[in-house]
């Protein structure tokens, strides 16, 4: 099995979790992170075996990252009152092992499948306890928390917060703040959507959305005959895919696209078009030979056509 198929298993299996709210192990591609020693429930009095205080994790990784000796990080583990890291030597796995301030190398028990490598100091580590607080808002469940930091699809590294017994992950970014679950009812959502599928593209070939597929933006692919989409549906962050098509299409800036006419027209066509409840889909790109990408919705299986600010023109361009 390819590095490849082994990422795209590792995305289904994280996306299928994440989707219903249950977290199985799998290997990354998302990837989804490895499993791990199980956290400790130590209750020791130390200062130092509390990983939740500010700046306590920062101080714990630091640690890692110096007996690691500039090797690079493939993973990093955190837990309220451990920690691991696991970096690359000769393309074999070794590890660390952090617990009440002391550092000790550990067996890795991470297969290494050319996962993507980082620097952890460019991840949001300052403060543990205030991610955990956090991620347990978005997943409903603070039971033995634990933050991951790994690669999560094609070079992509994300943080991760899971819990045991299993609950919906918590995903979020290098900054610390949170891949939020979106709701396409609204502006913000499709907003976030937009951001996150287009991945800071200039142009894009096309973009879309659909209920259970979730938003999704064309770009030409690195090679020619390639289209690579993003898709990021409401409650995982995006991942990609290539798929061989032809790349020379017309393509626009996704910053034309208004959120706001998005999320209206989503929640306003089925009633106006005498569908009440339908499902509503759409995909902008440059059709009908216009100089200009258009929106075409399908509301129940009704074709509306609109410009960019919502004024329809399904008529004029044979709708």
């Amino acid at each position: 099995m390819t590095r490849q198929d082994r990422l795209l298993r590792g995305a289904a299996g994280m996306v299928a979790a994440a989707l219903t709210g249950t977290v199985v192990a799998c290997s990354p591609a998302t990837p989804s992170p490895s499993p791990s020693p199980s956290p400790s429930t130590s209750t020791s009095a130390s200062p130092n075996a509390d990983l939740t205080r500010p700046g306590a994790a920062r101080k714990a990784v630091n640690q890692l990252v110096k007996a690691a000796d500039g090797l690079p990080v493939i993973k990093v583990d955190l837990s309220a009152t451990q920690a691991t890291l696991s970096a690359l030597k000769d393309d074999k796995v070794l590890a660390w092992h952090w617990q009440d301030g002391v550092v000790t190398p550990v067996e890795s028990d991470i297969a290494y499948i050319e996962q993507a490598t980082f620097k952890p100091v460019d991840y949001d580590l300052d403060d543990l306890g205030e991610t955990f607080e956090e991620a347990a808002r978005i997943s409903g469940s603070a039971h033995n928390q634990q933050l991951q930091i790994v690669e999560y699809d094609h070079g992509e590294v994300v943080m991760t917060v899971t819990t045991r017994p299993e609950s919906m992950p918590a995903f979020f970014r290098a900054d610390g703040t949170p891949i939020n679950r979106l709701d396409f009812g609204t502006a913000r959502g499709f907003t976030e959507a937009i951001a996150d599928a287009t991945s800071g593209s200039q142009r894009v070939l096309a973009m879309g959305w659909e209920t259970e597929s979730g938003f999704w933006a064309d770009t030409p692919g690195k090679e020619d005959g390639v289209i690579t989409r993003r898709t990021r549906q409401a409650r995982v962050p995006a991942w990609q895919s290539d798929r061989k098509a032809n790349s020379h299409g017309p393509t626009f800036p996704p910053a034309m696209v208004d959120a706001d006419v998005l999320a209206q027209l989503v929640r306003t066509l089925p009633e106006s078009t005498g569908r009440p409840g339908a499902d509503v889909s759409f995909e902008i790109a440059r059709k009908h030979q216009m100089a200009l990408p258009v929106i075409t919705f399908d509301v129940g299986g009704q074709k509306v056509v609109t410009t960019l600010s919502g004024t329809q023109i399904t008529d004029s361009v044979g709708g």
